[in-house]
């Protein structure tokens, strides 16, 4: 199960904590602000033509350094990649994710920091909802669409997901877990297919497929740091889920977690 993927029960299990509570227009609970855009800073790293050391085999004779655009080149052992590039994602203090996920009809737009905390905003089988993990591994969602956006009147409501727990780790697992197979994501044992130009970066594309799964990863081949670009992971069931990382340490639109009086009770009254 892909951990993204499994937000699709948030809007069903928004809609059974709220069934059976009676409605009122509570007018006295305090709104939480609109969800703020993301950050329109660009990475620095952005752009540019990939380095012809991305498009060329290593020299023998050239010892391997911790550059990107020497790890990235044909020839180089993908454990050491692999492990550089976990450690990249572990040195993050933040990084955007836009994910989407096909047959669930999920879309995601979210900030993960390393302070074990993410938030966002999601559509949901056509439920426009918004998201807070806190620290000790809880999700709240909120909505302003339908009934329930009227019974909730602006204040969350908090729902089990296994998202929270990933969070709680930091850039790297959520990453991880966004596979939905844990640490067997990775260049070990990936198949090269190129340099190609994603996300306005060029960056080197790598496969691996088995157990039912296909795994398409993308670094970031035009700078000195490995940078997780864009990844697609198709699962046994058929259900694709497509990530692309950006803003990297620049992911500053956190929401904040809801006060108390700003949290919904299932089974209370709204008046």
């Amino acid at each position: 199960m892909i951990v993204f993927s499994g937000l699709r029960y948030a809007a069903p299990v928004l809609l059974l904590l709220l069934a059976g509570c009676s409605a009122g227009d509570g007018s006295n609970e305090a709104k939480p602000s609109a969800a703020p855009s993301p950050s329109a800073t660009k990475n620095p790293l952005i752009g540019g033509p990939a380095p012809s050391a991305a498009l060329e085999p290593l020299p023998s004779d050239v010892r391997i350094g911790l550059d990107a655009r020497e790890l990235l080149r044909p020839g180089v052992e993908h454990d050491r990649l692999a492990t550089t590039v976990q450690s990249d994602l572990e040195a993050l203090t933040s990084v955007h994710l836009e994910t989407t996920v096909t047959k669930d009809r999920v879309t995601i737009s979210n900030d993960v920091h390393d302070s074990g905390r993410c938030s966002g905003e999601m559509v949901d089988h056509g439920h426009h909802l918004r998201f807070v993990t806190t620290k000790d591994a809880r999700l709240l969602i909120t909505t302003g669409d339908g009934t329930v956006g009227a019974q909730l009147n602006g204040r969350w409501v908090e729902t089990p997901h296994p998202l929270a727990d990933a969070c709680v780790g930091g850039v790297v697992a959520v990453v991880l877990s966004s596979t939905g197979i844990g640490n067997w994501w990775g260049p070990y044992d990936m198949s090269r297919q190129g340099v190609e130009h994603v996300d306005g970066r060029s960056a080197v594309h790598f496969r691996k497929v088995g157990s039912g799964w296909k795994i398409d990863t993308w670094i970031a081949a035009d700078g000195e740091v490995t940078r997780l670009v864009k990844m697609i992971a198709r699962d046994p069931n058929g259900t694709v889920t497509t990530s692309h990382f950006t803003e990297y340490d620049e992911a500053d639109a956190l929401l904040p977690v809801p006060s108390p009086d700003q949290i919904f009770e299932p089974g209370t009254s709204t008046t």
